[in-house]
């Protein structure tokens, strides 16, 4: 099982993010996305390495940096960190 680092860009309005695991090559992307809008109608979207879109989401409010780090970090538990333990 590989180890997880997440990578963290907050903006203004809005929090970018890049999962990393690491293989014998380095660092291997495994997923990156954001949550944008945090001040009026907020949205989410995560893409695979490869692009593919694997999950999108739209508030009809302003959820602000810190619900959106919230939800970041459930969505990737759930989604994710299970097989990849998060160490950085």
């Amino acid at each position: 099982m590989a180890d997880a680092t997440l990578v963290l860009n907050a903006g203004s309005s809005s929090l970018k993010y890049s999962l990393f695991t690491q293989g014998r090559a380095g660092p291997q992307l495994v997923q990156r996305g954001q949550l944008d809008g945090l001040t009026t109608v907020s949205r989410f979207e995560a893409k695979s390495a490869a692009g593919a879109e694997l999950e999108k989401k739209t508030w009809a409010h302003a959820l602000g940096h810190e619900s959106a780090l919230t939800f970041l970090l459930d969505y990737l538990a759930t989604e994710v960190l299970r097989a990849h333990p998060l160490r950085a």
